[in-house]
């Protein structure tokens, strides 16, 4: 509104041009979704279970990220080339990922050791 009293824009356009502004609710196409679905639906039965297991294994790893960190930023992996900082932003996504998987590790409770009816429950069933 400063511009206009300065003389780079006029009142009278920009009130002309915010009367053009509108909003649309998208259309949701519902069906393309399910069709999609379907021709990727057997892969999902095995890759939603390797990516828990990746992830999982990743939190236990959380060194093999940070040496990612330094491998990618000299280059010597996702790099056309070995030199100084040649993959910057592959670099800082190791670096969150080590983060992420050593906030993991260093949070992780040690196992609850069981009491003595669990563990006589366990030895008369076969737990």
């Amino acid at each position: 509104m400063l511009t206009a009293f300065r003389g780079a824009m006029s009142v009278p356009d920009v009130t002309a041009a915010a009367k053009d502004i509108a909003c649309a609710i998208p259309n949701l196409h519902f069906g393309e979704l399910f069709d999609g679905l379907k021709e990727v639906g057997p892969l999902l039965a095995t890759a939603i279970p390797l990516g828990v297991y990746n992830f999982t294994e990743g939190m236990d790893n959380a060194r093999v990220a940070a040496v990612g960190v330094v491998l990618s930023f000299i280059g010597l992996i996702h790099a056309p080339e070995v030199g100084w900082n040649m993959n910057g932003p592959v670099a800082l996504g190791y670096l969150f990922v080590a983060v992420v998987c050593g906030a993991f590790a260093a949070t992780r409770p040690e196992p609850r050791v069981p009491d003595a009816e669990e563990v006589e429950l366990d030895r008369v069933h076969g737990g």
